[in-house]
């Protein structure tokens, strides 16, 4: 699955592993997200992170994780100047 944003003047990931959004003179932030499964009643942590395909475009790369439970990810959005 991938995502794409319209009418934006490019996409980076930055050294935190944020998506970061620019168009006109404002950025957008998304933080990196956090992922993860309810086993059993037990909250298990998932590797993940931003993978720009192309200008923008983007996906997640996910680490190992089990098909048999609903996978949760989690992103956060904040406004940059």
């Amino acid at each position: 699955m991938s995502f794409r944003y319209e009418g934006t003047d490019s996409l980076s990931i930055n050294e935190e592993g944020d998506l970061e959004i620019h168009f006109n003179e404002t950025s957008l932030l998304d933080k990196k997200p956090s992922a993860y499964q309810d086993v059993n009643g037990v909250r298990e942590n998932v590797a993940i992170a931003y993978s720009l395909l192309g200008e923008h475009t983007y996906a997640f790369k996910i680490g190992d994780y089990n098909p048999l439970y609903h996978l949760i990810i989690d992103p956060s959005l904040e406004i940059v100047r």
